[in-house]
């Protein structure tokens, strides 16, 4: 797993993209904490989530690309903490069934509960950190009506999410 902070941050700045010189625009949508996703049943979901349980537990990380990097691993290198990945896969399709019936802990936005059994719970992550959602897109839709309308329900749909 890439723990590079530069290429963390470098992958993270797609703003300073954006304007009319780029043909890149974009636009911040929404922002939100991250939170453990846990097994009901697990003992991560009976008792609190401290930074040292934290460090000890068994991690799923969830790495859609070989270079991309979780946004919270730089916050845990910034306070001395190194957790080590258990499983690693490459997107949430199935993470329902990957955490059932295990100890595993997987970190990701709290807005992930929306989409997850009832039987995998959010807890509190024991560190401050969020995920930024943006909206980026390219000078020749732009000025597409069908494209503003279109973008239009994103940051409506994004707004009545936070």
């Amino acid at each position: 797993m890439n723990t590079n902070p530069t290429r963390q941050r470098a992958w993270q700045t797609p703003v300073s993209l954006q304007g009319t010189k780029s043909g890149i625009y974009c636009k911040r949508l929404m922002t939100e904490k991250y939170a453990c996703f846990v097994w009901r049943e697990s003992k991560w979901a009976r008792q609190s989530m401290t930074l040292d349980n934290y460090k000890s537990a068994q991690h799923i990380i969830a790495q859609p690309a070989p270079e991309w990097q979780p946004y919270f691993l730089p916050t845990l290198d910034a306070i001395g903490v190194t957790i080590k990945p258990h499983i690693e896969i490459s997107g949430l399709g199935a993470i329902d069934r990957v955490i059932a019936q295990t100890e595993l802990v997987l970190t990701a936005s709290e807005g992930c509960s929306r989409i997850f059994s009832p039987d995998i719970i959010s807890i509190p992550a024991p560190f401050e950190c969020e995920f930024p959602f943006y909206m980026t897109w390219g000078k020749r839709t732009h000025s597409s009506q069908a494209h503003q309308w279109f973008r239009n329900q994103i940051t409506e749909t994004a707004r009545e999410l936070k």
